[in-house]
């Protein structure tokens, strides 16, 4: 991948910090292998890094470490 789907951009390999759901639950993944973009932003995974990914979660392997986040709800904020 050499130009950004977005944007038109460069991409180039950076690690970067990956959220995932997953039935009801969120997982964080850090230090992943992705394709980012230098003028946009926007980053895109190999099939191979998802693979790893979903393999992670479905194997229920223990985390390297655990986080406590908050989380808002933002249902009072009126459409502009």
């Amino acid at each position: 991948m050499h130009s950004c789907p977005e944007c038109g951009g460069r991409m180039e390999i950076r690690r970067i910090t990956h959220d995932e759901r997953h039935g009801g639950r969120l997982f964080s993944f850090t230090r992943v292998p992705a394709w980012v973009c230098v003028q946009c932003h926007a980053a895109y995974l190999d099939a191979l890094v998802l693979e790893a990914i979903e393999n992670r979660i479905a194997a229920d392997v223990e985390p390297t470490t655990f986080e406590r986040i908050p989380v808002y709800d933002l249902q009072e904020v009126a459409h502009g």
